[in-house]
C-alpha cells in the first residue's frame, strides 16, 4: 500500500481491511506458500457433512471413514447467540441462512479430517457429499458474494492452502423432499463433541 503520508491521521484501514490483512499474514507465517504442479491425489476417504436450521437454533453433523475401517463423526448444535461472537451476521430465521451452515458443516467436517490427517507435502483432495448445492459449489470454487458465506471460505481457504488438502464437494440427494431438520444420519439427542470407532 502506497501512502505519502503514513503518519497523517485521516488515512486509517477499515476494520474489514485489517481483518483480511491479518488473515494474509497468517496464511504467509508458516513460510513461503508452494505450489507443486503435479496433479493432486484423491484421498481414499469417504465424508459427508450436513446442517439443518430451525429458527434461531441450527445443528451440524458429518463423518470421516479413515484407512482401515476407523471412522470419526461430530454432531453440534448452536444457537443464533453461539454463532454472533464468530462475527457472523446471520437472521434470526437461521433456515434462510441454510446454504451458509451447509458451508459451514464442510468447514468442520474439514477441520477434522485436518487433525487426524496431519501432512502439507503431497497435494490431496477430499471427496465430500452435500445436500446442498449452494455448498457444493462454493465449497469448490471458495467463492461467494454473500458475506457470511464468505467469511467461512476464507478461513476454509486458509486451512486448505496450509495442510495441502482441498475439499471436492458432490451434490447427494436428499432422502425426503422438504426442509432439512436434523443433520443427516445423526439423532435428535444432545450434541456429542468427536467420536472414533
Amino acid at each position: 500500500m502506497r501512502i505519502r503520508s503514513p503518519t497523517s491521521s485521516s488515512r486509517k484501514l477499515c476494520p474489514s481491511s485489517i481483518r483480511v490483512l491479518k488473515l494474509f499474514e497468517q496464511w504467509l507465517l508458516p513460510g513461503t506458500p508452494i505450489l507443486s504442479m503435479r496433479p493432486r491425489s484423491r484421498a481414499p476417504l469417504h465424508l459427508a457433512a450436513d446442517a439443518f436450521a430451525h429458527g434461531e437454533l441450527s445443528g451440524f453433523g458429518g463423518f470421516v471413514q479413515l484407512p482401515k475401517g476407523r471412522s470419526v463423526w461430530f454432531s453440534e448444535r448452536f444457537s443464533l447467540t453461539d454463532l454472533q461472537p464468530l462475527g457472523f451476521s446471520f437472521k434470526s430465521d437461521l433456515q434462510k441462512e441454510i446454504s451458509a451452515l451447509e458451508t459451514l458443516a464442510q468447514f468442520m467436517l474439514f477441520f477434522v479430517v485436518t487433525r487426524h490427517l496431519k501432512h502439507a507435502r503431497v497435494a490431496l483432495t477430499l471427496p465430500s457429499l452435500s445436500d446442498n448445492t449452494g455448498a457444493e459449489s462454493s465449497s469448490n470454487r471458495l467463492f461467494s458474494t454473500n458475506l457470511n458465506h464468505a467469511l467461512i471460505l476464507e478461513k476454509m481457504a486458509l486451512l486448505s492452502c496450509s495442510f495441502n488438502m482441498f475439499l471436492d464437494v458432490s451434490h447427494i440427494a436428499k432422502k425426503r423432499p422438504g426442509r432439512c431438520t436434523q443433520p443427516m444420519g445423526s439423532p435428535s439427542s444432545a450434541s456429542v463433541r468427536f467420536h472414533r470407532s
